[in-house]
C-alpha cells in the first residue's frame, strides 16, 4: 500500500495556486471547474494518494487543501488505505494470514458506498463530521456486506467468518482511534471475547448500520469516552 513519497506536478501545483485564487475572488464555477481537472490530474498522478500512503496528516498544507477542495476523495483514500493497513496488522495476528488477501473490487464498493452512506447520515443528523461509532458502524456494515478479504484459493478457506471478526476489529481499532495501549487494554480485558463473539453472533442474525453505530458508540462510552470527542 505504501509508495514512494513523490513532488508535486508542474500542472498541480499551477492548478492549485488557480484554485485558490479563485475562491478568495469569490468565482465559485471557476473554482468548479479547476476542482475537476485537478481530479482527473490526481488520477493520473496519485499525488495526494502517496501523501494519505505515507500518513501526512491534514496538519499538512497539501492534505488540508485536498481535504477542503476534493473532500469525496479525500475520504475514500483515508478509508481504503486505513482499512488496507489494518488488514495487514490484522494478518499478523491470525495463523492462516498466508491464505488471504483483498479484493479491490470489494474495498472500492466499501468505500463508495461510505461515502453515499456518510452524506445520509450528515443530512439526517445535521453534522459537518462524524463521529467515530458512526464511521465504526458504516464501514463494519460494508465490510460485512462486501466481504472484501477472500482466500487466495477458494477450496481453502479455514476461517469462513475472516470478514465478520475482522469487521470488528477494524471498528474498535476506529473506536480507540488506532491507539496501541487503548486497544491493548481491551484486548486484555475479559469483555473482549465475549464482544466479539457476540458481535459474530449478530452479523450472523438481522442488523443495520444504524443498530451498529448504537452498539459501537457505547462501547466507546464504557471503553474508549475520549473517542466520542473525536470526528472526521
Amino acid at each position: 500500500m505504501d509508495r514512494k513519497f513523490k513532488s508535486m506536478s508542474t500542472k498541480m501545483t499551477a492548478l492549485k495556486q488557480k484554485i485558490a485564487v479563485a475562491d478568495k475572488a469569490g468565482k465559485k464555477n471557476e473554482v468548479y471547474l479547476l476542482v475537476q481537472e485537478l481530479r482527473a490530474e490526481e488520477e493520473n498522478e496519485k499525488f495526494f494518494y502517496t501523501l494519505y500512503c505515507a500518513g501526512v496528516g491534514n496538519d499538512n498544507q497539501d492534505v488540508a487543501f485536498f481535504e477542503k477542495y476534493v473532500s469525496v476523495v479525500a475520504m475514500k483514500y483515508k478509508r481504503v488505505i486505513t482499512l488496507a493497513k489494518t488488514f495487514e496488522t490484522y494478518r499478523k495476528k491470525i495463523p492462516e494470514a498466508d491464505k488471504y488477501g483483498l479484493d479491490s473490487h470489494a474495498l472500492n464498493k466499501i468505500v463508495c458506498t461510505y461515502v453515499d452512506d456518510v452524506a445520509v447520515l450528515k443530512k439526517r443528523y445535521k453534522c459537518e463530521t462524524m463521529q467515530l461509532p458512526k464511521i465504526a458502524g458504516l464501514m463494519a456494515n460494508n465490510i460485512v456486506k462486501f466481504r472484501p478479504i477472500i482466500p487466495k484459493v477458494l477450496s481453502e478457506n479455514p476461517a469462513p467468518f475472516i470478514n465478520e471478526v475482522f469487521a470488528v476489529y477494524y471498528a474498535v481499532c476506529i473506536c480507540s482511534d488506532f491507539s496501541v495501549k487503548d486497544l491493548e487494554e481491551f484486548n486484555k480485558s475479559a469483555e473482549c471475547r465475549v464482544f466479539f463473539e457476540d458481535m459474530k453472533y449478530l452479523f450472523g442474525r438481522s442488523f443495520t448500520s444504524e443498530s451498529l453505530i448504537m452498539i459501537f458508540k457505547t462501547l466507546c462510552m464504557f471503553r474508549f469516552p475520549s473517542s466520542l470527542k473525536k470526528s472526521d
